[in-house]
């Protein structure tokens, strides 16, 4: 076995000729250089093919290692890239998170103004609440003064396509007490307290009521005792004394 003692150097003529980490052997050097004296060779062999024989193998060997760095390079930049990628998504996400923020507050901030305004009124609630006592106290007074000019006839039976006004007039010519149709502000049946009833108040046995507002001084409700037949263009036959009926009359013009 030959032992061969080589000097390798690191230097290049121009930085192109290496590739980043690559060394070169300068061969020139080693064949030229005389081995040091306590070398011995046997005789007939030759250090020239033994160096180039390392040297081969040391080029592939070389190759090897810069192929698995370029492939472990290449690797990483490529997590790194979606590291960065990643990285990206996250600022985006977090300015959308921010933004959002951002425009919550506002509005919270907007509730907060308007539950304080809220608030501010509801102190001042008892000032309403006796002010709408008042409206109420009023309202109820003008319905009390505005029913004063009712009349209500009871047990009229309710007809198709009847003509209210028409009635009350017929009815005025029987006792002697004509009505201006210019006196009469509205005139309609009552309908009943219970909604889920069709039939009008104080029909019991299909005797219909009409509800009268008339323009008079005095309230004075009249009430036919006994069943009343009514036709458009008929006079109404009325069972209870006139007698009677003109002292309520009467009233009205008091």
């Amino acid at each position: 076995m030959t032992t061969v003692n080589s000097t390798f150097t690191q230097e290049c003529e121009t930085e192109q000729d290496l590739r980043p980490g690559e060394m070169s052997v300068n061969e020139s050097f080693i064949e030229n250089e005389s081995p040091p004296s306590y070398i011995t060779f046997r005789k007939g062999s030759s250090v020239i093919p033994a160096i180039s024989d390392l040297q081969q193998e040391f080029k592939t060997l070389q190759r090897s290692l810069l192929n698995r760095l370029d492939s472990r390079f290449s690797k990483q930049e490529t997590k790194f890239n979606t590291l960065l990628n990643d990285f990206d998504e996250i600022k985006t996400t977090l300015k959308f998170i921010s933004d959002k923020y951002d425009d919550l507050d506002k509005r919270t901030h907007d509730v907060s103004k308007r539950v304080s305004r809220i608030e501010q009124q509801l102190k001042s609630t008892p000032v309403f609440e006796a002010r709408i006592s008042e409206l109420e106290t009023e309202l109820a007074e003008f319905e009390q003064k505005s029913r004063n000019c009712n009349i209500e006839i009871s047990n009229l039976p309710e007809k198709r396509s009847e003509n209210l006004i028409q009635i009350l007039e017929n009815i005025a010519k029987v006792i002697k007490q004509p009505i201006s149709t210019k006196d009469i502000v509205t005139i309609h049946r009552v309908p009943h307290m219970n909604p889920q009833i069709s039939r009008p108040k104080n029909d019991k046995e299909g005797k219909g009521a009409a509800f009268l507002d008339i323009q008079t001084k005095e309230y004075v409700e009249l009430c036919l005792g006994k069943e009343i037949s009514v036709m458009h263009a008929e006079l109404i036959a009325i069972a209870e004394a006139l007698s009677y009926v003109k002292s309520l009359i009467s009233m009205i013009n008091c």
